[in-house]
């Protein structure tokens, strides 16, 4: 009994630790926020990404509520960026205006803006790589 409840201190303690790591890279002074529309099928560089080091299981994909970023995804999108060497400070989904019609093409968009808060030094790598927009920070 007492080994059960140390081994689930032990682990309660861990995971408090991990999640920690993700929330402590506070942003800068000076950030941006970037916008993009992701796209259908799974077609964003960081879901490729995702798909690649998970044997290609795009039913495993975390995917909550259409139009919606959970936090999971907001995890794996911040990762692929950091991998990148692009510090990710806030991950947001915009939903598109209700009644904006969405296609269902694997090129149209899953219908909400994506935005990204990152240092102003990657504005140039996130325009020319992945297509993103600098914009104001996004309305919730």
């Amino acid at each position: 009994m007492m080994t059960r409840l140390l081994t689930g201190l032990l682990l309660i303690g861990l995971w408090s630790c991990s999640n920690s790591k993700e929330s402590a890279q506070q942003a800068p002074a000076e950030t941006i926020w970037m916008v993009t529309q992701p796209v259908q099928c799974l077609g964003n560089p960081w879901e490729e990404a995702w798909l690649l080091a998970n044997d290609q299981k795009a039913a495993a994909y975390p995917r909550g509520e259409v139009r919606v970023v959970e936090a999971e995804e907001a995890a794996i999108i911040r990762q692929f960026f950091e991998d990148k060497g692009i510090a990710v400070y806030a991950v947001k989904g915009v939903p598109f205006p209700e009644g904006t019609m969405v296609c269902d093409a694997c090129h149209c968009p899953q219908g909400y803006d994506l935005y990204l808060q990152v240092h102003p030094d990657k504005q140039h790598q996130l325009q020319e790589e992945y297509g993103f927009k600098p914009t104001e920070a996004p309305h919730e």
